[in-house]
């Protein structure tokens, strides 16, 4: 009789074993079915966490504080939630306020931020400003009239901006600084409006 007891004990063992190996199996292949799934809403999760903690979706890559309480500041967007192509902002403010705000003016490829740093140029003590990367002009701004170039990201086709710039580079000339802009360089002359008609 104990022997009998014995066997179906290590029966209903064996049983027990070969379900909750089953039941372990099914669990473990939910688990690598799912894990990717979760860590992304993970990942999601701490970058919203990160965003919403900050503030803000862009940090600082470099600032040039002018004189008159006036500064450009140039911007990246942050590396945790950067996806290429990326772009690069700039804000124009004095006196504490303002004048340009999270203007893009320049893509960026599989880094979140340029290869290398900004200067600057300026002119009439600081009232006329241009920010160049490399040995090309990016960004120029003008306090006396507000005027900022580039202009909308989107729209760097349009004559205006085109002749913004032109008139930048003059100015610039005008007081003996010799700039270089591949944007006027490289706008098609067809596309400027004649006032010959």
């Amino acid at each position: 009789m104990m022997s009998i007891v014995k066997k179906g004990k290590y029966v209903i063992d064996a049983y027990l074993g070969a379900r909750l190996s089953s039941v372990l199996r099914w669990v473990f292949k939910l688990l690598i079915l799912f894990f990717p799934i979760v860590i992304i809403i993970f990942m999601t999760l701490v970058t919203l966490a990160k965003i919403h903690l900050l503030g803000q979706t862009h940090e600082e890559f470099q600032r040039f504080n002018l004189s008159n309480e006036r500064s450009i500041v140039i911007y990246c967007e942050h590396e945790w939630i950067y996806e290429p192509p990326g772009y690069v902002y700039y804000d124009v403010v004095e006196n504490g306020k303002t004048l340009v705000s999270k203007r893009v003016f320049q893509g960026v490829g599989p880094q979140h931020a340029p290869f290398e740093k900004f200067k600057m140029v300026s002119a009439d003590d600081g009232d006329l400003v241009a920010i160049i990367f490399v040995s090309n002009v990016v960004i120029m701004h003008d306090f006396r009239t507000n005027r900022s170039w580039p202009g909308n990201y989107e729209r760097r086709d349009n004559s205006e901006d085109y002749l913004l710039a032109k008139d930048f580079i003059m100015e610039f000339k005008a007081k003996g600084k010799i700039l270089h802009c591949d944007a006027i360089i490289r706008y098609p002359k067809k596309r400027l409006h004649s006032t010959d008609r």
